[in-house]
């Protein structure tokens, strides 16, 4: 079954881009297909025409439990009634700190921030000020925001080759922006010994390591045997600031995020999206030892609407929610497991199959490669035209899914949705097939 002609949607898209470039505020937002949305509910979202999508994206990766669900909505409504904005402190700060320091390993004191490009940089200059050092280490493919120098050689660029310090050269996020090689340094994730390899020639000068553990912005895998254990071994014996971006793998992978998953404490987290049920908040969680500039007071954190307290609201209330659904992974593994094997059969049916990394609930679809890719490298051989085709036709038959196929599930999406999923990707792939 088709959606209803595509009208709202684009008289809504013409109107905006007379105001808006593109039409959207967010670039990812771009697609072939436009649609803007009136209402979210559970795992299911409504475009201006009335349509209905069982949602792939949830926000890309902050909708964990559901939209809208009842007790955060309900407590903000609640504080809303209070305060919305006080240039003061808000009680629900440390009880939000108190959940965060309970189940993140790494969190001995939080600091609290507005969106993930934030909260990388107050992490990065917490490290900075903990260590007396400048530079810092990223790996390529690796997203930690749209600000400047980590918006350099981030997801989406051509991969580059190492050199003999085991170092890429840079490649920046976006026109003019200016060369960061004075404080900036990039080499290939998963590989010990390209990092063995800057750390002999780098590592007196790094205050920070950062990464995503979990590469969800281009991959979706796990790192390889032993891997995260050298790094944190080697950080912590050249005094060098471990930093974790679990922007999107917190709360998502499980409670305590990638470090619980995986096994291995990082000095300072970062985290956002699920951390407030989809509403704009950041954090930083660290050990005493790397935030002591902060207890400390020698560096100051400062932000106007840091730790607003609509945000504090529905921080909590999300901590709480979760605290009553022991079964929240387990149900995110089900409904993540069943879409992986359903893609795979549906897509060798139709002769177009499709690769699937998958950690739990967050799925990154691959195609014309042979293999699930365990590098930058590998997943950039990916045909990501394809993919991008195919996702944005599932939007006709009822599936909301993000072109460059990274897919997030919620604890709402039932196995009706999955299925419904299913469809909308077979006859998708159908069309293509046909006009080939």
């Amino acid at each position: 079954m088709t959606q209803k002609p595509n009208v709202k949607n684009t008289d809504y898209f013409i109107r905006a881009e007379r105001s808006i470039p593109s039409g959207v505020t967010s670039t990812g937002r771009v697609r072939e297909t436009p649609l803007a949305f009136q209402r979210a509910a559970g795992s299911h979202l409504t475009d201006l025409d009335g349509n209905d999508y069982v949602d792939c994206v949830m926000g890309l990766g902050p909708i964990v439990i559901g939209h809208g669900e009842t007790a955060i909505v309900d407590a903000v409504r609640r504080k809303l009634d209070r305060s919305i904005l006080l240039a003061a402190e808000d009680p629900d700060a440390a009880t939000l700190a108190e959940r965060i320091i309970a189940t993140v390993p790494s969190a001995d004191r939080v600091i609290f921030a507005n969106s993930g490009s934030e909260a990388v940089h107050a992490a990065l200059r917490v490290a900075r000020a903990a260590t007396g050092r400048t530079k810092i280490l990223k790996f390529e493919g690796h997203y930690h925001g749209w600000i400047d120098p980590m918006h350099t050689s981030t997801n989406g660029v051509t991969p580059a080759p190492l050199n003999d310090e085991g170092l890429v050269k840079q490649t920046p996020g976006a026109p003019g922006e200016p060369d960061q090689t004075n404080t900036l340094l990039v080499t290939k994730w998963n590989d010990s010994a390209a990092f063995d390899r800057v750390l002999s020639s780098h590592g007196e000068e790094i205050a920070a390591v950062i990464m995503e553990p979990i590469p969800f912005n281009f991959g979706a895998f796990r790192p390889a045997p032993g891997y995260l254990e050298h790094v944190r071994a080697e950080c912590t014996r050249r005094g060098i600031i471990l930093i974790f971006d679990e922007v999107v793998s917190g709360v998502r992978v499980a409670p305590g995020g990638a470090q619980e998953y995986l096994g291995v404490t990082p000095d300072i987290t970062v985290l956002a999206k699920a951390i407030a049920g989809g509403f704009t908040l950041a954090a930083v969680a660290g050990t005493e030892a790397a935030m002591s500039p902060l207890i400390e007071r020698r560096l100051r954190h400062s932000g106007t609407y840091n730790a607003n307290p609509i945000s504090l609201a529905a921080g909590v209330a999300t901590f709480e929610l979760m605290s009553h659904m022991p079964e929240l992974h387990e149900t995110l593994e089900h409904v993540g497991s069943a879409l992986e094997e359903g893609i795979t059969t549906v897509s060798a049916r139709q002769g177009i199959p499709l690769i699937v990394n998958r950690v739990g609930s967050a799925l990154q679809v691959f195609a014309g490669i042979d293999e699930n890719p365990t590098s930058y490298d590998a997943s950039m051989m990916s045909d990501r035209e394809l993919v991008g085709r195919v996702f944005d036709g599932m939007a006709e038959y009822g599936a909301f899914a993000a072109p460059r196929g990274l897919i997030f599930l919620c604890a709402r999406h039932t196995d009706s949705d999955i299925e419904r999923v299913l469809t909308a990707l077979d006859r998708s792939l159908e069309g293509i097939t046909a006009s080939i």
